[in-house]
C-alpha cells in the first residue's frame, strides 16, 4: 500500500493541523531554547482570516515547542482581548525615539558606505535639523535623509560642504534638495 498523502499546508488558511504537521523534529537533550516571533504592525493580522491570529498566540501549545510570540503594534490594547483568551498578555510600552537616538540611527545608516560616512552624517544632521518640527517618525527621516545623500552624489558643492563640517554652507547647497524633501514629505500626509 502506498503511503498516504500528506495534505498541503496553506498560508492562507491556518489550521491547528498546519501547525502540528510543520512541527520541527525533536529536539535534542538540552535542546529546549526559546523561539520567538515577533509581529510588526500586527494589528493588520486582525483584517486576515479569523484563524490566524488566535493560531499564533497558541502556537506553544500547538506544537508542543517554547515558542514566545510578540506583537508590536500601536493599536490599542482591546483589539487584541477577544483572541487573548489562554493567558493575560503583558503590555510593554517602548518611548518614541529622542532626537539623538534619531541622529544616531540616521550616522549608522551612513555607516554603510564607509568612504562617505563622514558626509551622510553630516547630511543626515541637517535633515534632522530641518524636519525634526515636522516629523519625527524614524522611516520617513530616514527617506529624506537618504534623498539629501542622494543629491550630495549628484552634486559636488554638497559634498565639498559636508566634508568640510561646514552646516551653513551645507544648508544652502540642499536647499533644493530640501525644498523638494520639504515638498514630498508634505504631500503625503501628518506623520507621527
Amino acid at each position: 500500500l502506498p503511503p498516504p498523502a500528506k495534505k498541503p499546508l496553506s498560508l492562507c488558511a491556518p489550521s491547528e493541523d498546519g501547525v502540528a504537521s510543520a512541527r520541527p523534529p525533536a529536539l535534542k537533550a538540552g535542546e529546549d531554547e526559546t523561539r520567538y516571533i515577533v509581529i510588526d504592525s500586527a494589528e493588520r493580522l486582525c483584517s486576515m482570516d479569523a484563524a490566524l491570529l488566535p493560531v499564533l498566540l497558541r502556537i506553544a501549545q500547538l506544537s508542543a515547542r517554547n515558542v514566545c510570540t510578540i506583537l508590536v503594534s500601536s493599536a490599542a490594547r482591546q483589539t487584541f482581548e477577544p483572541f487573548l483568551t489562554a493567558r493575560p498578555a503583558l503590555r510593554l510600552h517602548f518611548p518614541p525615539y529622542s532626537r539623538i537616538a534619531i541622529a544616531r540611527i540616521l550616522a549608522h545608516d551612513a555607516s554603510s558606505n564607509p568612504a562617505r560616512a563622514e558626509e551622510y552624517t553630516e547630511i543626515a544632521k541637517v535633515a534632522l535639523n530641518v524636519f525634526w518640527g515636522q516629523c519625527r517618525a524614524l522611516p520617513e527621516l530616514r527617506q529624506v535623509a537618504w534623498q539629501l545623500c542622494e543629491a550630495a552624489d549628484h552634486d559636488p558643492a554638497v559634498s565639498s560642504a559636508a566634508r568640510e563640517k561646514d552646516s551653513v554652507k551645507l544648508f544652502r547647497a540642499l536647499r533644493p534638495a530640501l525644498r523638494q524633501a520639504s515638498s514630498s514629505s508634505s504631500s503625503s500626509g501628518p506623520s507621527a
